[in-house]
């Protein structure tokens, strides 16, 4: 089988919506679940207590109630939002890493259950020099 020379591209993007809840509150759509609300400028979100279920639907971006959609950096592989408010009124608790959800489609709305587990969007970070500098290695027992 003949080689292949790897072009150091990106790897190809997720082809599934996901949705990745982010430690503070802020609510990523990735390029996926964004084209299948319509490509809005904003969303609102929905929230079903008895499933504990959040969903995203499209409105107009002057309403009252509408996130507006920012893209995340430059590559424009996800778009943002800050959900912090949502998750407070509804006493969502926020997890101490962001977590990536899949996404199901229905009704023109990105669906998602917050009961799954979904999968750590990010590696844990190594300790910065400044926390390490506040809060040193507890000594060895002699």
């Amino acid at each position: 089988m003949p080689y292949e020379v790897f072009k150091r591209q990106r790897v190809p993007r997720a082809q599934d919506p996901y949705v990745t809840i982010h430690r503070r509150g802020t609510i990523a759509l990735n390029t996926p679940a964004w084209e299948a609300l319509g490509s809005p400028a904003a969303v609102e979100l929905l929230f079903d207590r008895e499933s504990n279920v959040m969903a995203l639907r499209p409105v107009n971006k002057g309403a009252a109630h509408a996130y507006r959609l920012r893209q995340n950096g430059t590559s424009a592989s996800s778009y943002v939002l800050s959900g912090t408010a949502f998750f407070q009124y509804y006493g969502i608790p926020l997890l101490t890493e962001a977590r990536r959800l899949a996404a199901q489609v229905e009704d023109g709305m990105v669906v998602v259950d917050l009961a799954q587990e979904g999968e750590a969007a990010h590696p844990p970070r190594p300790p910065s020099k400044t926390r390490a500098k506040h809060f040193p290695k507890p000594m060895k027992d002699l």
